[in-house]
């Protein structure tokens, strides 16, 4: 049984962004951004069939952005979300934005 060819691209690039956290993420981000990177890719999985083609291609391209991002930068700095890219963006997708937002926000205060 072989592995239909979309489903290859999306685990090529689910290792590739795990092995670029790896190379460029410290312990807290790489924690926090790993667990995220597996709950998208695994959901999108799951609901494969449900999505229309221009959203697993959206999810896709975003994804390999991201991953190109991250292979240029020599220092993490993120870049920010463009209001076209919030616009498209569904409620639940929203949410966890916020929650990744306020996730990083605690990882950034020095402690006292």
């Amino acid at each position: 049984m072989s592995i239909p060819s979309r489903q290859l691209q999306f685990l090529k690039l689910y290792k590739n962004i795990l092995r670029i956290h790896r190379k460029k993420l410290n312990f807290e981000m790489r924690s926090l951004g790993d667990s995220y990177v597996k709950e998208e890719f695994k959901a999108h999985l799951k609901k494969e069939k449900q999505l229309s083609q221009r959203q697993l291609s959206l999810f896709f391209q975003n994804w390999q952005t991201y991953l190109l991002t991250l292979e240029k930068q020599d220092e993490i700095i993120g870049k920010e979300l463009e209001e076209q890219q919030l616009q498209i963006l569904n409620e639940d997708q929203l949410h966890k934005l916020n929650q990744l937002q306020q996730q990083i926000s605690l990882n950034n205060e020095p402690f006292s």
